[in-house]
């Protein structure tokens, strides 16, 4: 894994690999969705596994989209229930702090 830190003195160079990641991957990302409402409308029309639905809930989120959100949170729902119990559990731990956090209601 690229930015595991193990001893707190991996943390400061670690920060200048973070920050040239962000440099190299984000700038681009950023520069072709330059609004939270462009992302959304990305992830919303590719959105199929786990990693792409939890970005997506968090941007509605985020946006002020609670119902969005939820629809989302449901997408997230339905992957799950199709992995192994591991995966689905992590997700649903997932979901759980989600909803507290964003307080959104109604799953």
């Amino acid at each position: 894994m690229r930015w595991v830190v193990e001893t707190e003195a991996e943390i400061s160079p670690m920060v200048l690999n973070v920050l040239a990641d962000l440099g190299t991957y984000g700038g681009p990302f950023f520069a072709q969705y330059p609004s939270l409402r462009e992302i959304n409308e990305k992830l919303e029309n590719t959105a199929k596994i786990n990693f792409d639905l939890a970005h997506l809930a968090v941007g509605y989120a985020l946006a002020g989209e609670r119902s969005n959100a939820r629809t989302a949170l449901v997408r997230l729902q339905g992957w799950a229930a199709q992995q192994p119990f591991a995966v689905a559990q992590q997700t649903e731990r997932f979901i759980s702090a989600f909803r507290a956090h964003f307080v959104i209601t109604g799953l």
